[in-house]
């Protein structure tokens, strides 16, 4: 998880909190059942609107491993007491 932050002046963040309570509301609206709480929607509709993306779970994501040479070279081998 991440936590987003942002200093705002006072009217643009009241308005950003509004229009994600208005994305809750109307999808809660919707014909539709919702099986998202309130948070995971506001967070959905932030990522969607910050990223352009169509839906939020449509995001890239690249995970970068390092793996310590000795595991690689045996793997038998404990190397967690290599790290720091």
């Amino acid at each position: 998880m991440v936590t987003l932050t942002a200093r705002l002046p006072m009217k643009e963040g009241v308005a950003c909190c509004a229009a994600l309570d208005d994305a809750v509301k109307d999808l809660w609206c919707a014909p539709e059942p919702v099986a998202r709480s309130g948070g995971q929607i506001m967070a959905d509709t932030l990522v969607e609107r910050l990223t352009g993306q169509a839906r939020a779970r449509d995001v890239n994501l690249e995970v970068l491993a390092l793996v310590d040479v000795a595991a690689r070279i045996d793997p038998a081998a404990d190397s967690a007491d290599a790290w720091p």
